[in-house]
């Protein structure tokens, strides 16, 4: 039985699902071969519900034959388990489906995976609650020890990613924001905590952040862009074709588009995305994977 694993941002995440439980359905009639649904919360992979599941599912024989995953979550991957499990079927892919060319350097010089969307990750106030003034529009604001802050759990993707980017550039400076930072609930919860007034200060995902706007939230848009949580589709290896028409399924106009009205910046070029992200920073000062993946590590490993 072929694995198939679904884990991206939770706003995405039940929709998503659906049309895959349809396009299976779909697929086992036409092909006769059954395809397992799961996602790392499932017993076999985290008993417990924690994100640190790939490693274990390496170790346990059980990597999903094709996963659409955050990028968080294979940082832990070195050079020499991704070369035993993981295939370099992603350059045929994009040969296939040409990625936007505002977000070509996403693409993995090695092979092993090809970006399906990024889910830009942005700071919210209460407006209410706080004056626009206090704010620098910096993700320095987050530094500021009048504010109370919230971030979702630390082990969340897109906390891994924010956090990362915090100490890979003002590293000397994040110490003092581990100690006073609150890691507590999901991307929604940090939302209502903020509204509520009993926060000052957050950061979520942008689809998130766009729910609430008005009078109790508002975005404080950094000038050094949204932090980049991209989703992306990994094969594991000798997988081959078998699971090609969901990989098809995530890089098509439908999906796209759904990505993009949630919020997300989608890789079709015929999509339209919700910003012109020509203009969004982070994606045009891209470091590389190597450096992504070694400050999530760090952060993952850092104590104030």
């Amino acid at each position: 039985m072929k694995r198939l694993m679904v884990h991206i941002p939770v706003n995405m995440r039940g929709y998503l699902s659906d049309r895959l439980g349809e396009a299976l359905g779909k697929f086992r009639a036409e092909t006769g071969e059954d395809v397992l649904l799961c996602t790392p919360h499932d017993p076999e992979y985290t008993g417990d519900c924690t994100e640190e599941w790939l490693l274990p599912a390496v170790r346990k024989g059980i990597l999903p034959d094709l996963t659409v995953v955050n990028a968080t979550e294979l940082a832990p991957l070195d050079k020499t388990v991704k070369e035993a499990v993981l295939g370099r079927d992603a350059p045929l892919f994009v040969e296939k489906h040409p990625v936007r060319k505002e977000m070509q350097a996403l693409l993995d010089p090695e092979g092993y995976f090809y970006p399906i969307s990024v889910t830009p990750l942005v700071m919210i106030y209460n407006p209410g609650k706080m004056a626009a003034e206090k704010l620098t529009h910096s993700w320095k604001d987050l530094f500021n020890p009048d504010f109370r802050v919230v971030f979702p759990d630390r082990d969340k993707p897109l906390t891994r990613a924010a956090g990362a980017y915090l100490l890979s550039v003002w590293p000397d400076e994040f110490a003092a924001f581990e100690r006073r930072v609150v890691y507590d609930g999901t991307p929604a919860s940090v939302v209502r905590s903020v509204m509520s007034g009993e926060y000052d200060v957050a950061m979520t995902n942008a689809g998130f952040a766009s729910v609430g706007t008005g009078d109790r939230l508002a975005v404080n848009a950094a000038k050094e862009g949204a932090v980049l949580l991209p989703q992306l589709l990994v094969w594991r290896k000798n997988t081959g074709a078998a699971l090609l028409p969901f990989a098809e399924f995530m890089a098509g106009r439908a999906m796209q588009s759904y990505f993009s009205g949630q919020g997300s910046w989608p890789v079709h070029a015929e999509v339209t995305a919700p910003c012109d992200l020509s203009r969004e920073k982070q994606l045009r000062e891209w470091r590389g994977w190597t450096a992504y993946f070694n400050s999530v590590l760090a952060f993952d490993n850092y104590r104030a």
